[in-house]
């Protein structure tokens, strides 16, 4: 059979199984443009801090402060300066954790600007190619 597959008894045609890919011509680049691409794609990378794992314990602060506050604040003597400090703690830990979150979203939103900006700029290169005559698909 040409171009068939026979599994238990039944015969699979593999032009209906794989999908050919359409023939593409490789497009000029300069090195310079090239190198210029590849450097901003590497720049990409991975975010630079971690920002997950500080407002996960920034969060994780927060409550266990704010916990022992509701203890103290239920204890019959209260212990005022302890009241206070973990007052004070549950809050500003909770308002770093959301400045932290507010930090990896504008980091998350500049990543993909400019992910998306190197991909328009690699598709106006191959529009200019086709409008060059380069095309032959």
């Amino acid at each position: 059979m040409n171009g068939d597959r026979t599994t238990a008894g039944a015969a699979i045609l593999t032009h209906d199984v794989l999908a050919t890919p359409a023939p593409r011509v490789m497009i000029p680049v300069s090195y310079t443009t090239w190198d210029r691409l590849k450097s901003r794609v590497t720049n990409l990378g991975n975010p630079r801090y971690d920002y997950t794992n500080y407002e996960t314990g920034a969060w994780g602060i927060s409550v266990t402060c704010a916990i022992s506050f509701l203890v103290y604040v239920s204890q019959t003597p209260r212990p005022h300066l302890a009241v206070s400090l973990y007052a004070a703690a549950a809050v500003l830990t909770a308002g770093l954790a959301l400045v932290i979150r507010r930090f990896q979203k504008i980091e998350s939103k500049i990543r993909k600007q400019d992910a998306d900006d190197i991909v328009e700029e690699m598709v106006s290169i191959e529009e200019a190619f086709e409008r060059g005559g380069g095309s032959q698909t």
